[in-house]
């Protein structure tokens, strides 16, 4: 209902003298009705009009009904929404116990609503609306405040978080994932410090590439493409990596282009972009450490023990691969274990030396290192001479291990070897301290055994007179090998 008789459209006159009851008591006759246009876009329909109104009434149950609108009452404003799709298509302010509808336009009205949700939240020091909301007076505010506010963004933004991915190559070698671990402090035997990561995403097999310089990495790449393609008859379509230039180097765009390949690499300073190759970084990581704390291998001894755990990973179940080994999804071949040992027990192997006679020594002490690439035996090291070399005729003591026995890394450490008799006490190696080491053999013969050899060695003579090979006294002095021996 309205007073002003110029804002009707297509005005007609009542045909009966309509009145309605004022609060007062009295009565006022309705003389015509229409329609109103608002400048929000609002077309309100058979508006009556009476002459002694000094204000505009609006009925929100004709509203709703005609218009397919709903509204929603809040504290301090009120918003008309479209039924369907949501819109807001006006808003009232509060004052004085009544709802004022604003008659602008839908531009303006954005402005002025935002500014009313805006206002409590700047107050406040934009703080989170889950807790401006526990706020009695405040608890109809709206709580998309990221729709309106840059403030909160702008101070507050953090990383969005990553999904974890399902996805799956659907064949061998067709999606592979790099990464590069290092540089490490301290470089292996052959003066290496780094390690190139290779995973496929299909079988989730695993390569490792040790590496003197970052610069190696895409020549070894490069070898491992041409050996998938001749070994087992797979062309890699995908490489994804990090950011590393190794790989975005003009060269490397010149080989992948030439081959057909599709190089991806994750955003800057995102990682997780390449988490498959992060995370089996992490896991060999984390099983070297277990087998040298487990067999007390000196640290330049790392690479070996990275390239025991990837041969150890590619023979380990994987419910994902359907309870299946990596090696047999990608060979179709079950994979043995009975030729596996433990990686830095004691082993005796052949004696390699060609300078030997009758008397030399037929098998050195060595521990064992690792199964060596494309050959059938044990990689070693030979303990007297502190050589690498590789045997197949080994004979393991898998339950000793020659550094963790002798120069243990813990202080105190007591450790009793089996079927030897010789208990050892040791006081341990400090990390800036000089290595103590205590052995107490308590040997008893027999009596009988003692007897005989009291009766065989002449009395006059207790000197030890036996010739050694130059290999034997190797040994001997080592200081390894003289407890062996």
């Amino acid at each position: 209902m309205t007073g002003n008789f110029e804002i009707l459209e297509d005005a007609e006159k009542c045909r009966s003298e309509a009145k309605i009851y004022l609060p007062t008591g009295h009565t006022s006759g309705i003389t015509h009705k229409g329609l109103v246009s608002l400048e929000n876009g609002l077309k309100l329909k058979d508006v009556l009009h009476v002459a002694v109104f000094k204000h505009n009434l609006l009925s929100i149950q004709k509203l709703v009904e005609n218009e397919l609108c709903k509204v929603d009452f809040h504290a301090h404003y009120c918003e008309i929404q479209d039924k369907k799709s949501g819109e807001i298509r006006g808003i009232g302010k509060a004052e004085n116990g009544l709802y004022y509808l604003i008659n602008d336009s839908m531009k303006s009205i954005g402005k002025k609503l935002a500014e009313m949700k805006k206002l409590s939240g700047k107050r406040l020091g934009h703080a989170p609306m889950t807790k401006i909301k526990k706020i009695e007076e405040l608890k109809e505010i709206d709580n998309k405040c990221e729709d309106i506010c840059m403030t909160c963004p702008a101070a507050k933004f953090t990383k969005l978080p990553y999904t974890l991915s399902s996805s799956r190559a659907k064949h061998a070698l067709e999606l592979i994932h790099i990464d590069i671990w290092g540089a490490f402090r301290v470089t292996n035997i052959y003066n290496q410090r780094y390690f190139l990561t290779i995973v496929d995403d299909y079988s989730r097999v695993t390569w490792v590439k040790l590496l003197k310089e970052k610069s190696q990495a895409f020549s070894a790449v490069e070898e491992f493409v041409c050996m998938g393609k001749t070994r087992y008859g797979k062309e890699v379509k995908t490489i994804i990596s990090d950011n590393a230039l190794e790989f975005d180097d003009a060269s490397c765009r010149e080989f992948f282009c030439k081959m057909g390949i599709i190089h991806q690499t994750s955003c800057v300073d995102r990682p997780q972009q390449n988490g498959r190759a992060e995370r089996k970084n992490r896991n060999i990581l984390e099983m070297a450490r277990v087998l040298k704390i487990q067999a007390g291998v000196p640290l330049q001894y790392w690479g070996d023990s990275v390239q025991a755990v990837v041969y150890i990973i590619k023979r380990l179940i994987i419910p994902l691969l359907s309870h299946k080994s990596p090696y047999e999804v990608l060979t179709n071949t079950k994979p043995v274990y009975d030729h596996m040992k433990i990686f830095g027990c004691l082993a005796m192997a052949s004696n390699l030396c060609r300078n030997v006679d009758k008397f030399s020594l037929r098998g050195v002490p060595c521990m064992f290192l690792g199964y060596p690439l494309n050959k059938k035996g044990y990689r070693l090291l030979n303990l007297a001479k502190n050589k690498i070399f590789v045997s197949r005729d080994v004979k393991f003591y898998e339950s000793i291990c020659p550094y963790k026995l002798f120069y243990p890394n813990n202080k105190f450490q007591y450790e009793v070897v089996n079927n030897t008799g010789i208990n050892i006490y040791n006081r341990g190696i400090e990390e800036n301290g000089v290595e103590t080491v205590e052995i107490d053999e308590e040997i008893k013969p027999d009596k009988e055994e003692e007897m005989e050899q009291n009766v065989n060695q002449p009395e006059t003579d207790q000197t030890d007179h036996t010739l050694r090979s130059e290999e034997e006294l190797e040994i001997m002095f080592h200081p390894i090998g003289t407890r062996i021996m």
